[in-house]
Parts: structure tokens; C-alpha cells; sequence
């Protein structure tokens, strides 16, 4: 089966055969505990083929598991901020992310191309709390770190597939042979 347009592989996202998988990860992003009736209605296939679907995505290991949302201002934790973190002695890169893993309020670590080495997203109770985090990593590891404090989030969890990049592409100009 050739597909085209909005199904071509080159439109979507490495590892997704079409656009009815795309909308079950998109939905189920969304809603980690839609059922298996609510992706048939939003792709329009049986409930038997939207599970073996979700089956083949799990075992692809596209869909990873299932999460809940946290609203970390509700549970005490409304300062949210991204930590660049550059060693400043040689220190082997397998320790940093390791040691750091094991800080509370260290919520995410990426490592980066650039300046600094790896850039963390923490979470805490208080200027005064982000204050000792960064104390702790300092302890931790000899690195130098840079923080930029998140004032809001407009959004955090964006569609894979922006509706805009599944428009049509525009055809070549036209060359007049005349001229």
C-alpha cells in the first residue's frame, strides 16, 4: 500500500506507520486513561483494532507507559526553574547525571550541546528551598551552574504534530520558458 499526502511517512513523526497512530499517541497524551472505546471513536476503527494498535505501540516501546498530570503548584512546589550545569574539573559523564538523580526537586536532566554540560529542570517549595537544591548540587559534584527561574508556562506538553506542518505542500514556482 503506497501511502500520500497527509499519510506519507516523510509528514510523521519516526516510528508511526500513519496518522490513525498518531492520533492514538496524541490522545492518549492527552488522556493516559482514555479507553479503548473513546480511540475508536477518534479514529474510527473497531475497539479490537485500536488495541491491537496500542498493543504494537506498546511493544515498540513508542508508548512507554501511562502518567499522570501533576499540578506541582497544588502539591507545594511552585517554583519551577532550568539549571545549566558545566563541570569544572574532569568528572567522567556517567557520575553527573547519577549524582544528580539523587537530589530532591531534581526533576528532569538533558544533556546538551553547547556552554554548559547538562541543563536540569527543579522543582521547589521556595526561593529559599531552590536556594538549598543548588547548594546540594554544589556539594554533590564540582560544577558551576547558571539558573533561570520560570516566572509561568504557558503550555508544557505540545502536540507532536503541529496542525500547520500537515498542510499541503506549496508545488515548485513556475519558470516561464519565454523568458
Amino acid at each position: 500500500m503506497t501511502r500520500t499526502g497527509a499519510d506519507a511517512p516523510e509528514d510523521l513523526p519516526g516510528g508511526l506507520n500513519d496518522s490513525i497512530d498518531l492520533a492514538i499517541i496524541e490522545t492518549l497524551r492527552r488522556d493516559g486513561r482514555a479507553t479503548l472505546s473513546v480511540l475508536s471513536q477518534r479514529t474510527g476503527l473497531s475497539v479490537s483494532a485500536v488495541q491491537s494498535r496500542v498493543q504494537k505501540l506498546e511493544r515498540r516501546r513508542i508508548i512507554t507507559g501511562y502518567h499522570a498530570g501533576v499540578d506541582y503548584k497544588a502539591l507545594g512546589y511552585p517554583i519551577s526553574a532550568f539549571v545549566s550545569v558545566t563541570p569544572t574539573t574532569y568528572i567522567d559523564d556517567a557520575v553527573i547525571p547519577e549524582r544528580l538523580h539523587t537530589i530532591p526537586g531534581v526533576m528532569s536532566c538533558y544533556s546538551v550541546a553547547g556552554a554548559p554540560s547538562y541543563l536540569l529542570l527543579v522543582r521547589t517549595g521556595s526561593p529559599e528551598m531552590l536556594e538549598e537544591l543548588l547548594n546540594s548540587i554544589h556539594r554533590a559534584l564540582p560544577v558551576s551552574t547558571q539558573t533561570t527561574v520560570v516566572l509561568q508556562a504557558y503550555f508544557e506538553e505540545a502536540p507532536l504534530v503541529r496542525p500547520e506542518s500537515r498542510l499541503p505542500r506549496s508545488p515548485a514556482p513556475r519558470t516561464n520558458p519565454s523568458a
